[in-house]
């Protein structure tokens, strides 16, 4: 009873956090209609067989494709056209439904369960022409499609999350002059990626190591198929989701790097990681990479499993945090987990999201003798440690006892232990 009751406990906490992240990845993707959209009439307009569906823009002429039924066209190369209706087409893809996103072609792509949008009505798609007049691309646009290479727009200016997750196929990407954001994720399972151009005219991105980096420093794509990672020197900062489903076991870290932000350093593959030692921003303790400015944590180091001990340099937990832990199931859309985290004497304070924990399978110890103070506050959501086993300074099990009942999750502990 007791196991079943502990097992129960994991998948219920598993559930919420589910829960928890669909609506993050929700919330990313084109949630929130553009102003220059929301009083724009729809469409639905036939052209070469295929149905294009989306919005159209009266006062600049302009329209947004949403999504496309391509009937019975079974063509290796599908073009999407520069106009319809007279109107310039500038934005492409944004489908959604009540969970999740889709393809430029309507198919449901599960990024939370590691699923592109692959689809046997689009399968025999090889290559995507599209008109220079595109400037922005939606989360999941070509998710799953079975395309080579592809030539980005002229005007693009934007590329969203996950835009080519799953193409497995895909070897070669030619971006343009005007591109100036492409989100960390935007290549995530494309294991044939090779090759990235660049326009030589770009004066916002740039290739190093095959690592594109902007022009404020930011590391927001790496193509490097290396088991040994090198972030290149002038790299300021790691983008979300950057190292995400990348092979690599190793990872070199510069002295210029200034922050990690969420889940920048995220991986179950990487064994060893090298900081600078000259690196003013950010030092490693053993297990904890660590802000020296607030003395944050940043990085989770416990690519075996097991036990994670966090610095007692550590006095804050903020939701910006990255995880290197072996996976327990082998699947790369699953985070790396370990079995228990012994928290820093020194902590003092963690932001709403900083206990999300969902690494941590077992027990949590805390050993500061008083317990942290919150910080935010949302509806529904409990920001400290459940469905877990408890370990707390003997002399202070009362005070967290009490802490735990405040923000009702007294209940929902395992068990206590003294310490």
């Amino acid at each position: 009873m007791k196991q079943t009751k502990n097992n129960l406990s994991i998948i219920a906490f598993f559930l919420l956090l589910l829960t928890f992240s669909l609506t993050v990845n929700i919330n990313n993707i084109s949630a929130k209609t553009p102003n220059k959209w929301k009083n724009a009439k729809t469409f639905s307009k036939i052209i070469n067989g295929s149905t294009f569906k989306g919005k159209m823009n009266e006062s600049d002429k302009t329209c947004w494709i949403t999504d496309i039924s391509i009937g019975s066209n079974k063509d290796k190369t599908f073009k999407v056209p520069g106009k319809i209706d007279g109107m310039k087409v500038v934005e492409l893809g944004g489908m959604e439904t009540e969970d999740f996103s889709a393809n430029m072609f309507g198919i449901i792509a599960e990024i939370a369960h590691g699923c592109s949008a692959s689809d046997e009505t689009t399968n025999h798609i090889t290559k995507i022409i599209l008109p220079d007049s595109i400037y922005k691309i939606y989360y999941t646009s070509f998710s799953g499609l079975n395309i080579k290479s592809i030539n980005l727009p002229k005007n693009l200016k934007e590329l969203e999350g996950c835009t080519f997750y799953g193409c497995n196929k895909l070897t070669k990407v030619n971006i343009s002059t005007k591109l100036k954001k492409i989100a960390g994720d935007c290549f995530n399972r494309c294991p044939k990626l090779k090759t990235i151009n660049i326009s030589k005219n770009n004066k916002y991105l740039k290739i190093k190591n095959k690592c594109i980096i902007d022009k404020k420093g930011n590391l927001i794509v790496i193509f490097n198929k290396s088991k040994k990672i090198v972030v290149p020197k002038g790299v300021k900062y790691l983008t979300p989701c950057v190292f995400e489903r990348l092979k690599c076991t190793s990872v070199t870290l510069p002295s210029t790097l200034k922050n990690i932000y969420c889940s920048g350093l995220n991986s179950y593959t990487i064994k060893k990681v090298k900081l600078s030692k000259n690196n003013k921003y950010l030092k490693r303790d053993k297990q904890t990479i660590y802000r020296t400015k607030d003395k944050s944590l940043a990085v989770i180091i416990c690519p075996k499993g097991g036990t994670y001990k966090m610095s007692n340099h550590v006095k804050k937990m903020v939701d910006d945090y990255s995880v290197i832990a072996g996976s327990d199931d082998g699947v790369d859309w699953e985070p790396g987990r370990f079995d228990d985290a012994v928290l820093s004497k020194n902590l003092k304070t963690s932001t709403l999201h900083g206990f999300g924990w969902d690494a941590c399978c077992h027990k949590v110890t805390f050993t500061a003798k008083k317990p942290p103070v919150l910080s935010g506050s949302e509806d529904g959501f409990t920001p400290i440690p459940i469905f877990r086993e408890i370990a707390v300074p003997k002399e202070s099990i009362k005070l967290y006892k009490k802490w735990y009942k405040r923000y009702d999750a007294l209940n929902y502990v395992d068990k206590w232990y003294k310490i």
